[in-house]
Parts: structure tokens; sequence; C-alpha cells
């Protein structure tokens, strides 16, 4: 087991990388299971995938506007070629490759739990007027 400290994520939330290199128990064999999990839920759905070391990348991913984690599977071999070009230390990068906005349903929407979906609609606009 490998286990990031929380990192920050933007103004949105906090992340953590849990990395099970024999996989967890519900891996096939051969594989390693990649946990990331956030503080709290974005408020914000988006795509994204990881960056591990200089040579993996995870197909794009969609993380809902309310999930606290993601569960994912590599295979070891690929995960063990892209340690092996590493000098030191295992460098895992959550990429956002696109916002997608907030959740559908403003009923699903527990204020408590997540952050202002206006701060987020804030962060979206002010992306689109950046580009």
């Amino acid at each position: 087991l490998v286990e990031s400290k929380w990192l920050k994520f933007g103004e949105f939330s906090k992340v953590a990388f849990r990395l099970y290199a024999c996989g967890d128990a519900t891996a096939q064999p051969g594989h390693t299971t990649v946990f990331v999990w956030m503080a709290h839920p974005p408020g914000l759905s988006f795509t994204f995938n990881l960056r591990i070391g200089d040579s993996l990348s995870t197909a794009p991913r969609l993380w809902q506007a309310t999930m606290i984690h993601y569960r994912m599977d590599l295979r070891w071999v690929q995960l063990a070629s892209a340690l092996s070009s590493q000098d030191g230390g295992l460098s895992i990068t959550l990429q956002v490759l696109q916002w997608h906005g907030p959740e559908e349903n403003p009923a699903d929407s527990h204020v408590e739990c997540h952050t202002n979906v206006s701060l987020a609609l804030e962060m979206l606009q002010g992306a689109a007027s950046a580009s």
C-alpha cells in the first residue's frame, strides 16, 4: 500500500491517492488498484486522467459532481514500466481534461457536503473568458 498526503485540488478540494500494488480484493490478477479520494465532492463533473511518471496516462474517466472517490485498475506491467523510468519516488498527477458543470438535478445537491456550486460556475465562466 502506497498512500499520498492530501494535496490541493484547485479551489475545490484536496485529493489523495492510494495505490495497492497487488490490487484490492476485486482486482484481476496482475493488476494494480488506484484510488483517488477527494476531501469532499467538487460540485462539478469533470473528465480526467491520471498521469503516472512520464510514460503512463490512463484513459479519460468521468468524475461525477457528487463523488468523493474513484477506483481504477491498471495492469502491473504498465505501472512497473512507468516506475522503472523514474529516478526516485512516484509521481501521480490528476489532469482535468474538461469541466462539465454542476449536477443535473439541483435537488440532489447537498450544499453542506461540497464546494459551493456558484463558485464552481464562476471558475468555469472565468476559464471560458480566458480562452
